[in-house]
């Protein structure tokens, strides 16, 4: 169930997004305001990794986690289990993956 006040969303409304996010990761905005349904499904483009994230704990965990086919409900408990320090739960890594292209959200 999403938090009060937050809309249970199966897209992320970029434009939007954009417009609010001034310098802040375009996370951040999504995070306030939406969540994302539990049962999307990532699929991964054919955009390399390294094209999009820069750092050695980003990189593990979008390889770790976001895998092909995972639902998010999949990707947040994979996420939640891990041993990664700096996370921002519970979508930003999702979120910040469609944003630059390395995975896209499909119905499950």
């Amino acid at each position: 169930m999403p938090d009060i006040g937050k809309h249970l969303v199966d897209y992320i409304p970029f434009d939007e997004l954009q417009r609010e996010r001034g310098k802040q990761a375009i996370y951040r905005p999504f995070k306030k305001r939406y969540e994302l349904q539990k049962n999307l499904k990532i699929r991964r483009t054919l955009r390399p990794i390294q094209e999009c994230v820069s750092g050695a704990e980003r990189h593990r965990i979008w390889n770790e986690c976001l895998k092909d086919g995972y639902s998010v409900e999949q990707v947040r408990t994979a996420i939640k289990r891990g041993n990664y320090p700096n996370v921002e739960l519970p979508d930003a890594d999702i979120v910040q993956a469609a944003y630059c292209g390395y995975i896209r959200l499909e119905d499950g």
